[in-house]
């Protein structure tokens, strides 16, 4: 019986061990693997040569024209369909039939606390284990006035780093956005702590091009919603910034 028990205190340890242990690792393999996608995005994007200037695809000229439909859209409906947490998932645009067979419309980093994860439509649960995901019924990721793109991102889900670092994230911080035409860079202008059900917090703002950054919080208790609005800026603006870092 001694032995036995011996046996069992022995296993549970090993056990308790492996799970300790499995935690970081299976981390690391997701830091990997949205690594890898992020690699791979970028591998796709210049592949297509799709940046503007250089020879766009007219298949995605057409994309183009659909975003800024749809931008337009539900801007002119006071984002009508944006009730509850299913809205955000609904499939808005079909990307297969433009050949983007992996679902990534972009890219966004955030040099200050190292964060770059590809963007996916739709902030369903296989997009958000991918990266950054819009929330359908918010703007696309192109920007121009009388938008605002939400994008969601985990606060460590399965481990990995996703957005951990969003509490680091401080105003006058850049947010760069690579989409399949250009890049378009934001600065964060305002953080903000909301209930989940305050759907108004991410609305557009009339005349104004944002891209909000949206996560749970506080880290491991995720009460809340933490909002990063980030103001669209541009070169002279960019510039300046520059300059006063530099200072």
């Amino acid at each position: 019986m001694n032995r036995s028990r011996r046996f069992l205190a022995a296993l549970l340890l090993l056990l308790g061990l492996g799970m300790l242990f499995w935690q970081p690792v299976r981390g690391h393999f997701q830091d990997r693997l949205v690594e890898r996608q992020t690699i791979a995005w970028k591998e796709a994007q210049a592949a297509r040569g799709a940046q503007t200037g250089s020879g766009e695809k007219p298949i995605f000229e057409e994309l183009r024209r659909e975003m800024e439909a749809y931008n337009q859209d539900i801007y002119k409906s006071g984002q009508a369909g944006l009730v509850d947490a299913g809205s955000y998932q609904a499939q808005a645009i079909d990307l297969e039939k433009y050949e983007i067979e992996d679902g990534f419309v972009g890219l966004i980093s955030i040099p200050s606390v190292g964060v770059e994860m590809p963007l996916s439509l739709g902030a369903t649960s296989e997009n958000l284990e991918k990266g950054w995901a819009q929330l359908t019924e918010t703007s696309m990721p192109i920007g121009g006035e009388n938008t605002n793109c939400v994008v969601a991102a985990h606060r460590g889900w399965e481990s990995g780093k996703y957005f951990r670092d969003a509490e680091k994230v401080q105003v006058g911080d850049l947010v760069v956005l690579e989409n399949l035409w250009e890049t378009l860079t934001y600065q964060v202008v305002e953080i903000k702590v909301i209930q989940p059900d305050e759907v108004g917090a991410i609305l557009i703002q009339p005349g104004r091009d944002l891209l909000t950054l949206f996560t749970c919080t506080p880290y491991g208790l995720p009460t809340h919603r933490l909002l990063l609005y980030c103001q669209r800026v541009t070169g002279e603006s960019k510039a300046a910034t520059s300059s006063q870092s530099l200072n």
